[in-house]
């Protein structure tokens, strides 16, 4: 066709593409270019959430920033607390959210949505190991009413968890060649559609690595110091390559950075290599100081590098369940070294009783922490004795906080119960005696016993010698309208009217021939919980009667209504004979629509001996 060019558009396959250049040469046309359109499938590096939370440090500051937030009392909605402390927990590092976006740029709104998520795992995470689950068929007032459960350390589980989310993307690039290129890929022409993960192809990444530094520079206006800092400049090294240098000053003044700003350097990735080497080097304002040298690694994409001249090195100390009625005060000494950087020891000493809690180890010291605490504990006795701990290794170097606890491991538990009682009972007064004559120990109580305050109790002792473990005890028993009886009063009782006991013994209080047992029986108003069979019929209120014969046929009937909302109640009978505990009860719902639904009638009652009676929805 000699100098005539002709052009169409056709979409092939690779076997067509073949036929359609045969026919062209053997027709002597030359193909003089063919576009083709491929599509890449590319797969972006997966966003990584890392949540990490100190399950036994996140529960006292839990507990304790619930309580002031809600006004005191025990916090009853995890969700507005953990909002509320948030940034107080994760400004001590108890709870740390780290975000990784493996290189891609995250705009502000998505930043927020992921940190948002993070922290609604956080709150599902304290709801679940923190709170008391409600019961199965929960009411709405119960639902709104969790309470925080009491943990040991035993209980507690750290939460780690790490979190991956990734998108494919589809792109189309328009490469070009010739027909002839193009025909002969034959039916390999699939190989220019590739999915391509761009986590794991690291030909297509760069390794980009943000670096702020944070220094003690001279304020404005200040005296000149010595250690005043001139400039930090810092060396980034990746792969094989040369390092990369900034610098970073009090003002940014030249081609440095202000304090605290940002400075971002990217590499071609090197596959296989991730972690970045850096050096940092502290100049000062005092010709004759040489510079300090810092250094370290880095497999993260952002690096925060922290020269405080000088620096902080500081441990909270406190004391939980101290028995201070045994322990007068505590001597605690703290001895650090931060040998690295500043070879000096740092020895302190604090002392903490009933009235003084809370303390801080707070020391200047030229870098970041690294180095751990030793603590060394000196218990002071009411009576003067001692006991000394051996040191306590601060392990955790992130760790800002040391819990003095009780230097006791065993305790004498002595149960104490008014077991012979009559109408006329007021008040049991119990006063108990410890003395550990070998180690100068001696410890005093004095427990009460009525209807009112429990007529159960326990009197606990923190031993110093586990193996002395008898004690002394003297009770006086009060009589409604005057009148006292006391342990000195029974027929075996010693001249002194104290009786000896030990870790096997039981304190009873009460004048065997003045006994009146007393019949004790819970009302549990369940249906008030769970409703009536009827959807369409709504408890106003239940009337129960407990009713008691005694021997010789005298009757004593008791009622007690219960309202929407009310709990459980205890009713209490004197009963003269102890053999005969049986008692009747019969009740009555109102509902609305008004209507009259019996639990069994006075002439019909049930009959029980249990300790608890449950006010069940009636079978229909």
């Amino acid at each position: 066709m000699g100098n005539n060019v002709s052009s169409f558009a056709a979409v092939l396959a690779p076997w067509q593409a073949t036929l359609l250049a045969d026919a062209l040469e053997n027709a002597n046309f030359s193909p003089v270019q063919v576009n083709y359109h491929l599509k890449f499938l590319a797969k972006l590096p997966p966003v990584r959430i890392k949540i990490y939370a100190a399950a036994s440090d996140c529960y006292s500051m839990y507990k304790r920033y619930g309580s002031e937030i809600n006004g005191g009392g025990v916090c009853s909605d995890p969700d507005r607390v953990v909002r509320s402390i948030s940034e107080h927990v994760h400004s001590s590092n108890i709870v740390n959210v780290t975000i990784d976006s493996g290189g891609l740029t995250i705009d502000d709104k998505t930043f927020q949505a992921l940190q948002d998520m993070a922290l609604g795992i956080l709150q599902d995470w304290i709801k679940q190991k923190f709170y008391k689950p409600p019961p199965e068929r929960a009411t709405k007032e119960q639902l709104a009413d969790i309470q925080l459960q009491s943990l040991s350390e035993s209980d507690f589980r750290d939460l780690n968890i790490t979190i991956e989310q990734s998108a494919t993307i589809e792109r189309s690039i328009y490469p070009q060649g010739t027909l002839g290129r193009l025909t002969s890929e034959g039916d390999t022409l699939k190989d220019y559609i590739r999915e391509v993960n761009l986590g794991d192809d690291e030909f297509y990444q760069n390794r980009t690595l943000g670096i702020k530094v944070y220094a003690d520079f001279p304020a404005a206006g200040a005296a000149p110091e010595p250690t005043d800092i001139l400039f930090v400049e810092v060396t980034a090294y990746y792969g094989d390559g040369p390092g990369v240098t900034h610098t970073w000053d009090a003002a940014g003044a030249g081609s440095s950075t202000a304090n605290g700003g940002r400075w971002e350097v990217k590499w071609p990735k090197d596959p296989g290599v991730n972690e970045v080497r850096w050096e940092a080097r502290v100049c000062f304002r005092e010709p004759s100081r040489a510079p300090l040298q810092l250094a370290g690694n880095c497999d993260k994409t952002e690096l925060n590098i922290p020269v405080a001249v000088p620096g902080r090195a500081r441990l909270r100390l406190d004391h939980i369940g101290m028995p201070w009625d045994v322990v007068k005060y505590v001597e605690a000494q703290v001895r650090f070294q931060q040998s690295d950087a500043d070879p000096q020891e740092v020895h302190r000493t604090f002392l903490f009783d009933a009235k003084h809690d809370e303390q801080w180890f707070d020391e200047a010291i030229w870098v970041r922490r690294t180095e751990p605490f030793f603590v060394t504990l000196t218990y002071v006795l009411q009576n003067g004795n001692q006991i000394q701990e051996s040191e306590h290794r601060n392990i955790e170097v992130k760790a800002d906080r040391f819990d003095i606890k009780s230097p006791f491991q065993q305790y004498l538990e002595v149960p104490i119960m008014a077991k012979f009682t009559s109408p006329t009972w007021e008040q049991d007064v119990v006063d108990l005696s410890y003395d550990d004559p070998a180690n100068g120990y001696r410890v005093r109580g004095q427990v009460y016993l009525s209807e009112k305050g429990g007529w159960r109790q326990t009197w606990s002792v923190p031993l110093v010698d586990p193996t002395h473990r008898t004690f002394s005890y003297f009770w006086t028993r009060r009589r409604q309208g005057g009148g006292l009886f006391t342990s000195g009063d029974l027929v075996d009782a010693p001249a002194n009217g104290w009786f000896t006991g030990d870790e096997h013994s039981m304190v009873t209080t009460g004048d065997p021939l003045d006994d009146e047992d007393m019949l004790r029986v819970t009302v549990d108003p369940l249906v008030l919980v769970v409703g009536l069979p009827d959807p369409t019929k709504e408890i106003v209120k239940i009337v129960v009667r407990m009713k008691y014969v005694d021997p010789a046929g005298n009757a004593d009937v008791d009622d007690h209504v219960f309202n929407r909302g009310d709990a459980a109640w205890t009713w209490k009978q004197f009963i003269r004979d102890l053999n005969k505990k049986d008692y009747q009860w019969w009740a009555q719902i109102y509902t609305k629509p008004y209507s009259k639904i019996a639990l069994g009638s006075e002439t019909e009652p049930n009959h029980s001996e249990a300790e608890t009676v449950v006010l069940e929805p009636p079978i229909v």
